[in-house]
């Protein structure tokens, strides 16, 4: 197991998600458009969680320019994991969204993918990743809490 001695919690709980080909038709540069996945894990299953309008970009052709199969990625070393499918009936994306009603807004823009055991041991091996536990978490004390900080996304 590889471990980074300066690496924060933070850090290995999340991992960028990269929006590109499954097959990397469109190749994988610097200019590759990207996001954050948040890792969490609820009843022995890992998932890694975004935000719904990240799932929405990737069938937008100019988020994923030229692709014939859009699919959100990770990458340990040189290996893609792809968090879609080419099947014999398409092209699926397993990724669950909540629901928005007629082009209006989600109110909850969140998107989660439960990630492969396979694709979860090479995340942990090679890059040292942890998931938030969501069964070990615990309600906080709000009565003590003395600060709030709140970040909405653009």
């Amino acid at each position: 197991m590889t471990i980074h001695g300066n690496e924060t919690l933070l850090r290995r709980q999340t991992d960028p998600a990269w929006l590109q080909d499954h097959y990397l038709g469109t190749g994988h540069t610097e200019d590759t458009n990207s996001a954050t996945f948040t890792f969490i894990k609820r009843k022995g299953r890992n998932y890694a969680v975004t935000c719904g309008h990240v799932v929405d970009q990737v069938s937008n052709p100019s988020t994923v320019p030229g692709a014939l199969r859009p699919t959100l990625a990770l990458q340990v070393d040189r290996a893609v994991l792809n968090l879609s499918s080419v099947t014999g009936i398409g092209h699926l994306t397993p990724v669950t969204r909540a629901i928005q009603k007629d082009g209006a807004r989600r109110d909850i823009d969140i998107a989660i993918a439960e990630i492969p055991a396979n694709y979860w041991s090479l995340l942990t091996d090679r890059k040292n990743k942890t998931a938030i536990d969501l069964d070990a978490w615990r309600e906080p004390n709000w009565n003590a809490v003395r600060m709030w900080i709140v970040s909405q996304g653009v």
